[in-house]
């Protein structure tokens, strides 16, 4: 349904405007000093959207991970954990899918637990490409795959 589509889209984008507003405000260089309420009010608003998308139509990989985005910085670890999980679901091979999910679990159960996931579940990844993904797996003293 076209219609349909149509309202994704736009719940989608605004999902993103959302998410760039909360990275924008927190940004050094923004020249704007918000408030932390105000960066969550962002987040929040991007999360209710993301979720809309998810009810409009079946959840891709990009709709998980931001929403995994989101309530990492909203500091909802398992929930965090479960969306980047069904984002790696779906696609085994998206590397930020296994990025915010390691994120979460460091958060929320530390080190340890990082380096199990790392040492354990991101080895299926082929190569590290996001370069504060490959930083983790240094502090975490975890090989990377192809490295």
């Amino acid at each position: 349904n076209e219609k349909l589509q149509l309202r994704w889209l736009c719940e989608n984008a605004l999902g993103n405007l959302h998410l760039y507003l909360a990275d924008y405000l927190v940004h050094p260089d923004s020249g704007i000093v918000a408030t932390p309420e105000q960066i969550a009010s962002a987040l929040a608003e991007s999360e209710q959207h993301y979720r809309s998308c998810e009810q409009l139509l079946p959840a891709g990989v990009e709709t998980y991970t931001n929403l995994a985005t989101v309530l990492l910085r909203l500091k909802k670890y398992p929930a965090a954990i479960e969306f980047a999980g069904k984002a790696r679901a779906l696609n085994p091979l998206y590397e930020y899918a296994y990025y915010r999910e390691a994120q979460a679990i460091r958060l929320a159960s530390g080190d340890d637990a990082c380096h199990t996931f790392l040492s354990m579940e991101a080895q299926s990844l082929n190569a590290i490409k996001i370069p504060s993904f490959q930083k983790m797996f240094e502090e975490m003293r975890v090989p990377m795959r192809g490295a």
